[in-house]
């Protein structure tokens, strides 16, 4: 898989960067040996995919023992209830800052390029 976007709320990029750098690199190095096309193993049930073969979230959460937002193009390829990048994005953008706030990093991941 690889890192699709990267969105930077109250400086969270910043503080990654600096405080957390070994960890970031952790997190890219796990992302890239993650092999989305493995993890497309569920048979759609919903009505409007019926039939189509999605990415098993469960199966990918297990692959990372962590989970990630993923980016909406990745997203529309999984079951429902799953949310994506851009809309935490869009609904951070659009709420602004408050003073109780804390940094935050948001990492898109999206398949490999198939």
């Amino acid at each position: 898989m690889r890192i699709g976007g990267l969105f930077s709320f109250k400086g969270g990029r910043e503080v990654i960067e600096t405080r957390f750098s070994a960890e970031f690199d952790e997190i890219k190095m796990i992302i890239r040996a993650i092999r989305s096309a493995e993890y497309r193993t569920k048979i759609s049930l919903e009505k409007t995919m019926t039939g189509r073969l999605l990415y098993n979230p469960r199966d990918l959460n297990a692959a990372y023992k962590a989970q990630f937002a993923a980016q909406s193009d990745f997203a529309a390829e999984m079951s429902s209830g799953v949310s994506y990048f851009e809309q935490f994005v869009w609904d951070l953008k659009h709420r602004g800052e408050a003073d109780i706030d804390v940094p935050v990093l948001i990492i898109g991941v999206t398949g490999d390029a198939e």
